[in-house]
């Protein structure tokens, strides 16, 4: 598919279809989704943005979920590498387009398909912005100058700012952990560079908060969205399970409960 190729709308069946499959593979993978309370899923008003930072390959899945979860009703679309999606075209039916990585003809294409996403009612962006892996504690975060030159052409348009970290807690399996901005970043007039570096200072914002939550380790902060496999394993739970059994008690594999009731 070349990255210059129209742009075509997500199939509504696939995206179904793709949610039930990534809910349950996501599950296998860990042990929660958790967004954080104070940083709860938005309401949306108008053309919108999601942009965050980009610390795992497990980002995309993890963007779609959340879309498919809070705005069903909305069509969000996404680049990708133009590379990756001729080798995986049915990730364009999924709401990613093709932009070569790195070069003005890119650039342009960016442009072009978020200024048409953002043009439709209802229809949004969502995008990892630093274009690469980095860990969520590097400052700066050096986002790619995409974004700031796509909110100056689109004055109406908002960026929401979504903080995403995956830890390790108290169970065999990581946590990931969800924070959105509370503060929309838009042009209001500005020069790139300014609208540039309010939207790394915004994410730099939540991703200093979620880090916070993350050190605590207290779930009560967070709402959990879903909820995977806790346990070692069935073999090493089941001296725990048998003695659930015998007590008539439902068992809970998670470490926690374990720890609490191994006497």
């Amino acid at each position: 598919m070349k990255s210059d190729a129209p742009l075509a709308s997500p199939s509504p069946r696939l995206l179904a279809a793709a949610r039930r499959y990534l809910r349950r593979y996501t599950a296998r993978h860990f042990n929660s989704l958790r967004i954080a309370i104070d940083g709860p899923a938005p309401t949306l008003d108008g053309p919108t943005i999601f942009y965050a930072n980009h610390p795992s390959w497990w980002d995309p899945i993890v963007m779609l979920l959340l879309i498919q979860m809070h705005y069903s009703d909305w069509r969000f679309q996404g680049p990708i590498d133009a590379v990756a999606l001729k080798r995986y075209p049915w990730l364009g039916r999924l709401g990613l387009f093709g932009i070569e990585l790195d070069s003005l003809r890119g650039a342009r294409r960016f442009l072009d398909v978020g200024h048409e996403l953002l043009a439709a009612d209802r229809t949004g962006l969502a995008m990892t912005a630093q274009g690469r892996f980095a860990d969520t504690r590097q400052r700066p975060l050096e986002l790619k100058r995409g974004l700031s030159q796509l909110l100056r052409r689109n004055p109406s348009a908002h960026a929401i700012p979504l903080a995403l970290e995956y830890v390790h807690w108290n169970e065999r399996l990581p946590e990931i952990l969800v924070r959105f901005g509370r503060s929309p970043v838009s042009a209001n007039g500005r020069s790139a560079d300014a609208i540039h570096a309010d939207l790394e200072a915004s994410l730099e914002r939540e991703l200093d908060q979620l880090t916070v939550a993350a050190i605590a380790r207290d779930p009560a902060a967070f709402d959990s969205l879903l909820e995977g496999r806790g346990g070692v394993g069935w073999l090493q739970d089941l001296p725990f399970r048998l003695r659930a059994l015998f007590k008539g008690e439902r068992f809970d594999p998670s470490h926690d409960a374990i720890g609490r009731n191994a006497g």
